[in-house]
């Protein structure tokens, strides 16, 4: 008796690491993308160990891995095609830990963020960026003017326009009569950093205005303030969404 209470208080208190695991493979063929990872034998739910995400051709795009179910430790993800990185960094228990650095399509540092202490250490901005103006409002006063600081979106661009790439479509109507041109999406980045009042600045009609202002309020409220004069500000900030037929 003893040796088997032994055995199970040994058993329940490995650690998940130690014990077995089973290799796993899932494809989404309408994404083109497979994931390989490992999860427990008892319990196959919970994702265990080294993660991979392959894109098209093969490329991985995510690599990192999992502990007990959550992200953990150092991940890597890739452009579409797997050739750059695009954002360097580790989690502890799903949460982005530590800090991070976000590159622009070409590989280059744009943006070096510190999660943990909730500080930008350092973002690339070129010319045009830094002398835009953006339309400050102060209760029912708005003034067109140059901010110390822009807003910035936590992850640079590849991380803003992420999820609306995935989310915005073409829609079928627009594509039948071949309507093409920028929709413009105006909404408000207030003090907090916190976005709302989405709305369709210029459109084109035919539905594109309707899947690029869904897809844009579809982006995480991960933005940094615009400062003036060392103080966070309200902003309206916009995003242009191009439909271009190939």
């Amino acid at each position: 008796m003893k040796f088997l209470l032994s055995f199970l208080i040994l058993a329940f208190s490995l650690p998940l690491g130690a014990q077995s695991l089973k290799k796993v493979t899932v494809k989404n063929k309408d994404k083109g993308e497979k994931e390989v990872y490992t999860v427990l034998k008892s319990d196959r739910s919970i994702k265990q160990g080294e993660y991979v995400k392959y894109g098209f051709n093969k490329a991985i795009i995510e690599k990192g891995s999992f502990d007990n179910g959550k992200r953990s430790g150092s991940w890597t993800y890739y452009s579409p095609n797997g050739l750059k990185a695009v954002a360097k960094g580790s989690y502890d228990a799903d949460v982005q830990s530590g800090v991070w650095d976000f590159f622009n399509y070409k590989g280059e540092l744009e943006q070096r963020y510190d999660f943990t202490k909730e500080e930008l250490l350092h973002i690339e901005l070129d010319e045009d960026a830094k002398n835009h103006e953006f339309l400050l409002v102060n209760g029912m006063d708005t003034i067109l003017t140059k901010l110390d600081q822009a807003p910035v979106y936590i992850g640079g661009s590849t991380s803003l326009f992420k999820p609306i790439l995935q989310n915005i479509k073409y829609p079928i109507e627009a594509k039948n009569a071949e309507i093409t041109g920028i929709v413009l999406i105006s909404f408000l980045i207030d003090e907090n950093g916190k976005t709302r009042d989405h709305k369709v600045k210029q459109g084109i009609g035919y539905g594109c205005d309707e899947t690029s202002l869904s897809a844009i309020q579809s982006v995480p409220d991960r933005w940094i303030p615009g400062r003036l004069n060392g103080e966070a500000v309200n902003v309206v900030y916009i995003i242009p969404q191009r439909f271009q037929l190939k």
